[in-house]
């Protein structure tokens, strides 16, 4: 007895004795973003290399220019917060033979962000914006003039992804609108039995709802809404400020029913739901009603239930008269297989539809590939010897063209690894590639990062800028003006580059006045 109380003992002693980032309550990722962002800081470097001889998909020139280009070029970008003042500064510095070629720096405290790059301007010159602006802004205006409408998407996007936190929040809230919607779903449903294509026997719910139903619940929900003064203050905690104040207005309800009124559907809404008679899914399906004049109109989504995992099958049509086609099945061990067809509208010359050289119009171009795509997120191990936690994640995409015309096929192929020593003080490398590889020729470009925590830097301060142009308080003209001085600088940028690139004797001063 006493032998095994001793051996026990000595089992406990060595687990104790075994480092462990549980104990801390954060895995070795948490631990990398808490020294990179908040505590300590964040030093890297971006390098690229070309091998091979060439690609069909570019140019022998290009390919040779970007080979001989690679080596020469590297990019060092750093992070650090000041804590105490709040305040934090990243930067993205292009380094050319190992000197400067172009510098981008990002500053941001609690109440506003501020951004200098030498793509945009010369100097030290600073545009800044209030911390909760939305840099969309900078393209709505030009788009649709000053009164822009955000699109509604944006307003979808933030409740799907808003924090679980709020998401438990708003539930009681929601949850009386999808009983509502069930039920009124009820109303359009019929069932049948049948067999599929595998001999299974199913039974099948389907749901047909006409246009002018889909309208008059539509008008119905926002009513409820606009008159849920609970419901809209939530929501405003969790859609951006430009979006709250466009849709969550209750003055606005009028206007809104109005456009509901003025939408011209066409088609209905269908939705199928098949089961098998254990009662487990084997089919949904839902096909969506467009208006004329949205970039989509046409759209069904299926998913499949299968042994092997859920095969996803998305087809549409675009208004200019593009047709898709994506296909993916999601298998055990996150690997996923399937194919893309896209059909490209009928190609035009000076504004008459191309023949196809047989007198036959409408010359229509097809992409079409298979892909497998296979994630790995590893584990996170530790080595006794060397005292480090490591966690390595690994991800890789195969591309296979289809068709007379199809080019090589091709690999995606991403390697990222954590590792750091079990103290706290210890620093946390993060170590990646990224290469691409065209299967027929070998040819590859491989992006590789190389990076590790630091100890805090002193950074610039939003508050001593002097002389910066707040972006959020311009109009629509003045903003478009400022864009079209970006492009021109961009492209100056750029000519200067590729001078360097090509006369690596001239001194980048000299260049700069050549431009």
């Amino acid at each position: 007895m006493k032998r095994l109380i001793a051996l026990m003992l000595l089992c406990a002693m060595a687990l104790a004795a075994v480092p462990g980032l549980a104990a801390d309550d954060y895995t070795i990722e948490e631990k990398f973003y808490r020294q990179a962002m908040l505590e300590s800081a964040y030093k890297g470097t971006l390098t690229l290399s070309v091998t091979g001889n060439g690609t069909a998909l570019i140019s022998p020139a290009l390919w040779s220019a970007l080979k001989a280009a690679a080596p020469r070029l590297s990019v060092e970008i750093d992070h650090s917060y000041a804590s105490r003042q709040r305040e934090g500064q990243a930067t993205a510095t292009l380094l050319l033979d190992g000197q400067n070629a172009g510098k981008t720096t990002f500053l941001y405290n609690d109440r506003l962000i501020g951004l200098s790059s030498d793509l945009l301007a010369g100097g030290n010159t600073y545009y800044t914006a209030d911390r909760e602006w939305d840099p969309r802004d900078l393209l709505y205006p030009i788009a649709l003039g000053d009164n822009a409408w955000p699109p509604m998407l944006g307003v979808l996007y933030a409740v799907v992804t808003a924090p679980q936190e709020w998401q438990d929040r708003a539930a009681p809230y929601l949850t009386p609108y999808e009983t509502k919607l069930s039920i009124w779903l009820n109303g359009f449903s019929s069932f049948s039995t049948g067999t599929d294509e595998d001999g299974v026997a199913y039974t099948e719910m389907h749901f047909s709802i006409p246009a002018l139903a889909i309208k008059s619940e539509l008008k119905q929900l926002l009513v409820d809404l606009y008159g849920n003064t609970a419901l809209l203050t939530l929501l405003r905690e969790a859609i951006p400020a430009r979006e709250a104040a466009a849709y969550l207005d209750a003055s606005m309800l009028n206007g809104f029913l109005m456009s509901v009124d003025g939408l011209q559907l066409s088609g209905d809404m269908d939705i199928i739901r098949r089961y098998d008679s254990q009662g487990h899914s084997l089919l949904d399906r839902i096909q969506l009603p467009f208006t004329e004049d949205q970039y989509l109109t046409a759209l069904s989504i299926a998913v499949r239930h299968t042994g092997e995992g859920a095969d996803w099958r998305v087809t549409g049509k675009t208004r200019e008269g593009a047709d898709f086609d994506f296909q993916c099945l999601a298998g055990e061990d996150m690997i996923y297989t399937g194919a893309a067809e896209i059909t490209l509208p009928p190609e035009e010359e000076a504004g008459f539809v191309v023949d196809d050289g047989n007198g036959q119009e409408g010359v229509r171009r097809t992409i079409a590939f298979d892909y497998n795509l296979i994630w790995e997120p590893g584990e996170e191990t530790y080595d006794l010897a060397t005292d480090k936690f490591q966690h390595t994640y690994k991800a890789s995409l195969l591309i296979k063209p289809k068709g007379e015309d199809a080019g090589p096929s091709q690999s995606l192929a991403l390697e990222a690894t954590f590792s750091s020593g079990s103290s706290k003080r210890s620093a946390t490398r993060l170590d990646a590639t990224l290469e691409w590889r065209d299967l027929d020729s070998e040819a590859s470009i491989l992006l590789r990062l190389d990076s590790r925590t630091v100890a805090p830097f002193t950074v610039a301060s939003l508050n001593q800028v002097t002389g910066a142009v707040r972006v959020d308080q311009m109009n629509g003209q003045n903003r478009e003006a400022l864009l079209n001085r970006w492009t021109q600088t961009c492209q100056a940028w750029i000519t200067t580059l590729a001078a360097r690139l090509t006369l690596p004797g001239l001194p980048a001063a000299a260049l700069e006045q050549r431009r």
